[in-house]
């Protein structure tokens, strides 16, 4: 019995030193694109302000997770104002997948490949909005408007 034991405890050991890391992230909400306003917006003056309402299970730093390139956050008064809500989320069904990775040099040969694995969910419940506004600029038709009532 003891033999069995010590095997059994040594197999647990060797399959618990060769398993891989995996990191867990609970609350991964990904956005790669978002529609910017069409307004055009001088580089100098590219700013945003973030607004965030998150559910209490949801509360993360999220000024350090938002990134616009090309535009600086502020506190107040940002050429954009983006508004953040996301409600309650629950887990959906897990389903995984992998994607190759091929590094190539100049001349487009292939230096190297890796595997990528990754686990997502299918059908996860919740819901989430990415409002982005834009500078307020007037409507050139109501500015016409106005500047021919002031000629009157």
């Amino acid at each position: 019995m003891p033999k069995i034991l010590v095997l059994l405890v040594t197999y647990l050991f060797c399959i618990n030193a060769n398993s891989q890391k995996i990191d867990f992230d609970r609350f991964i909400v990904e956005t790669e694109f978002a529609k910017l306003p069409k307004q055009y917006t001088d580089p100098a003056n590219r700013t945003y302000t973030l607004k965030s309402n998150l559910e209490t299970a949801l509360q993360m730093n999220t000024r350090e997770l938002i990134h616009i390139y090309g535009f600086k956050e502020t506190e107040k008064n940002g050429q954009l104002d983006i508004e953040i809500k996301a409600g309650s989320m629950t887990r959906g069904t897990a389903q995984t997948g992998s994607r190759l990775v091929e590094n190539k040099d100049k001349n487009g040969k292939v230096t190297s490949k890796y595997t990528v694995y990754y686990v997502s969910t299918i059908n996860p419940v919740g819901s989430g909005w990415l409002t982005v506004y834009g500078p307020k600029t007037e409507d050139p038709k109501k500015a016409a408007k106005k500047e021919r009532k002031k000629k009157r």
